[in-house]
């Protein structure tokens, strides 16, 4: 008996529970669903509240009637979506939160309405930690604007992590097997932007970082061989090495034999290049880049070339081309251009006036 009853104060004990656990859910719903209502609201007022701008007249026109000026087309309410935060976001997360936030408050005209109502704004996009955190514990002044609360929040985080870890996870990331270069680079500046460098040294912290981080050997040989390497060869280099390391001929990988660097003239127009000597290539071949600067192709191409043709194209490595060629090649797709050592016939790609090579080292 006494094992029974003991059953049923445990059993009622925790459907007592369940219901508090429901009825705290339904709290938070419909405190949620509350915020929902009031930045509705402030939002629907905010873009109520834009001011039309008369048309501008000429003064001799004065019998021309008063027209006001079309109002600017803005998105309805409805279709903007709300930059939620949460007390476990990260100080990277919360870095893409305010990104979100900018571009919420331009999209809402937030800044037209009161301070008040812009701190009413943001609390709403709050979870209830936050708003305890805001209103216990950090000091910030009631006349503080809205980027000064957001900056004391960010602040905030920030003393929660020290950016030792942030710099060590800088100096520990290298790429991936799988990785693209493109992707490499990305990571390597989203994590430097909390490792707090100046400005005058953070070119310089990325190009070290990509020198040792890179796994293209090719590329690394490169990058060391350069007298004064700066971020933006470093980085030239190595997506020039990762075109040529994906194009192919006859099924058999491009081998660059030599290089140097040289100045292109072609008509009156002049281009300082890097050019690299290809075994399996006979002929002259020019990247974009390069083509774009002697004007052999317009600035916008391949805007000339249906969508198709181009994406089948640009897989192989397309690029202009003059003499003769015994397989399919790319040229550095950055700003260098793959050669022979001589031209065929001292021509160029289109046919026209011939192209003048003067090695500069």
């Amino acid at each position: 008996m006494a094992d029974n009853a003991q059953l049923e104060r445990l059993t009622a004990l925790l459907a007592q529970q369940s219901e508090q656990a429901a009825q705290r859910e339904e709290r938070l719903a419909e405190q949620a669903a509350q915020r929902e209502e009031r930045l509705a609201t402030m939002l629907e007022r905010a873009l109520a509240n834009q001011v039309q701008q008369p048309i501008a007249r000429s003064e001799t026109a004065v019998t021309e009637s008063r027209q006001p000026a079309a109002t600017p087309a803005k998105l309805p309410s409805s279709a903007i979506s709300t930059p939620h935060l949460t007390s476990s976001a990260s100080l990277k997360e919360f870095g893409t939160w305010r990104q979100k936030f900018d571009d919420f408050r331009l999209l809402t005209h937030l800044e037209t309405l009161p301070i008040a109502e812009q701190k009413a704004a943001l609390m709403s996009l709050l979870d209830d930690e936050w708003t305890r955190t805001l209103r216990y514990s950090l000091q910030i002044p009631s006349e503080a604007d809205l980027k000064t609360v957001i900056d004391t929040m960010e602040a905030h985080l920030r003393g929660q992590r020290s950016i030792i870890l942030d710099r060590r996870d800088f100096y520990s990331r290298v790429q991936e097997p799988d990785e693209t270069f493109d992707d490499f680079v990305s990571s390597i500046k989203e994590i430097a932007a909390y490792c707090d460098f100046c400005d005058k040294c953070a070119d310089d912290q990325y190009r070290d970082r990509i020198v040792v981080g890179i796994r293209d050997e090719e590329a690394l040989k490169r990058m060391l061989h350069e007298p004064k390497l700066t971020l933006h060869r470093a980085v030239d280099i190595c997506r020039a090495c990762g075109e040529i390391k994906f194009s192919s001929a006859g099924s058999t990988p491009l081998t660059c034999i030599g290089q140097f660097s040289a100045t292109v003239t072609f008509g009156d127009c002049q281009t300082a290049t890097t050019v690299y000597v290809l075994r399996e290539v006979t002929g002259f071949l020019l990247g974009w880049c390069d083509s774009v600067r002697l004007r052999i192709l317009p600035a916008n191409f391949p805007a000339q070339i249906p969508v198709n043709i181009w994406r089948s194209q640009s897989r192989r490595g397309a690029a202009a081309t003059g003499g003769s060629r015994r397989g399919a090649g790319a040229a550095d797709p950055v700003g260098g251009a793959a050669a022979t050592a001589h031209p065929p016939n001292g021509g160029d790609a289109s046919g026209g006036a011939p192209s003048k090579w003067s090695p500069t080292s």
